[in-house]
């Protein structure tokens, strides 16, 4: 049958959408004007959209009463604050900020090539990259008021900021911006672009990966500086470009004993067709470079262990990395040298970063949280020390009346 959209057709994400009565929908998202997913009202046929909430928390899991009396839903706000540790050994974690809270959530953080770290906090009713000193010192807006940015990847070198933001048109484009602001130019002047993660800027910073609205299962590269795009072809999703610059791993479909199934695949930057390809296994997450841009390495979970593991594509070979019973690795990445990795690791209700020493086979715990969760880590470039987003999730049911 035939579709027909109700109401506005831009969001940045929906969640849930439940009917109350049978003329109006209650739906939770994401609009263009919010920073967080909130609760609406929706009337049918005649498209009218109504806010029913409007703070700093997230909801979702929405049912309503059979009466259409009452909405139920589940509130979420996060506590996070930065930290900064050690990987030597030499000292504690230390606590850099202890003003976040449900306004200002830290998340998404890098380091830069001065030690500075980069992250994004709300602010002023939008998400803004931020600097703050290694410390979490004299910390500093980087973008504007009210502008809503999805993710950024510091360009090397410290020669500024490649972001996906939402701008005065609502749609979301990929832009430039010096550290200290400056210098703002727009890359992409499509219908709506997006960098596919936090990590899709090439080595020497020229080139961008990201997805345009009209075809989201098709990759796309642009210049930094400016100029025309071009498709990266066969590929839907992808890792970081290879440390060395030379290829772009991706996934895509092939038809592998009579059926379609989902592969890794290498390619050459330059183009062409694919050099190697990999069936992961089915409770793989999807990969990281190895440092020397031979091989993926990606975690895997078998028997409810989960390992790290390494597939090197010119011998088609895997090897296990570390085996970790001790916990639930979540995600990792590796040292600025190549010989160690941190990883998260998830026990009961905490989360803990370790260190894990590739020649020698020794992990050490670098944190030793009893509750919480870790929403972002980096190492320093100088690789010292580590600097992560910390905090709680707390959750609770809301019942809401009167809504129609």
């Amino acid at each position: 049958g035939s579709q027909t959209p109700i109401g506005p057709t831009a969001w940045l994400n929906l969640t849930d959408a439940e009917w109350i009565g049978g003329d109006a929908l209650v739906i939770a998202g994401r609009d263009l004007d919010g920073s967080t997913r909130q609760l609406f009202s929706l009337s049918w046929p005649q498209g009218r959209l109504s806010r029913i909430t409007n703070d700093m928390d997230e909801y979702g899991d929405v049912s309503v009463s059979a009466d259409g009396q009452i909405v139920e839903a589940l509130r979420t706000s996060i506590v996070s604050d930065l930290w900064m540790a050690p990987v030597t050994g030499a000292g504690a974690p230390r606590q850099l900020t202890r003003e976040s809270g449900s306004r200002q959530i830290v998340s998404a953080l890098q380091t830069a090539q001065d030690g500075s770290i980069v992250y994004l906090a709300r602010a002023g009713g939008g998400v803004a990259i931020w600097a703050a000193g290694q410390d979490g010192s004299a910390p500093r807006q980087i973008t504007a008021e009210g502008v809503l940015v999805v993710n950024f990847q510091l360009i090397p070198g410290g020669r500024g900021v490649v972001l996906s933001a939402l701008g005065e048109d609502k749609v979301p484009h990929l832009w430039r911006v010096d550290l200290d602001g400056g210098n703002l130019t727009q890359i992409t002047k499509g219908t709506g672009e997006i960098m596919v993660a936090d990590s899709d800027l090439s080595p020497d910073g020229r080139s961008v990966l990201y997805r345009r609205a009209e075809a989201l299962g098709e990759l796309w590269k642009a210049p930094v500086a400016g100029g025309e795009p071009s498709r990266v072809p066969d590929i839907r999703n992808a890792a970081p470009f290879s440390p060395d610059g030379r290829f772009l791993a991706g996934m895509t479909s092939r038809e592998i004993g009579g059926r379609n199934v989902n592969v890794w695949i290498i390619l050459p930057i330059e183009g062409g067709a694919s050099i190697a390809q990999f069936n992961p296994p089915p409770r793989s997450t999807f990969p990281r470079w190895a440092p020397d841009s031979a091989a993926l390495t990606y975690v895997d979970e078998a028997e409810g262990v989960t390992s790290i593991m390494r597939w090197a594509f010119a011998s088609g070979k895997t090897q296990t990395l570390l085996q970790f019973p001790e916990a639930r690795i979540r995600d990792f990445e590796w040292s600025p040298d190549g010989k160690e990795i941190l990883f998260l690791a998830t026990m009961e209700q905490s989360q803990n970063l370790w260190k894990f020493t590739v020649a020698t086979g020794k992990t050490t715990p670098l944190t030793d949280f009893r509750m919480g969760q870790i929403f972002g880590f980096k190492w320093a470039q100088d690789g010292k020390s580590v600097s992560f987003a910390q905090g709680e999730v707390h959750r609770e049911v809301v019942l809401i009346r009167g809504v129609k």
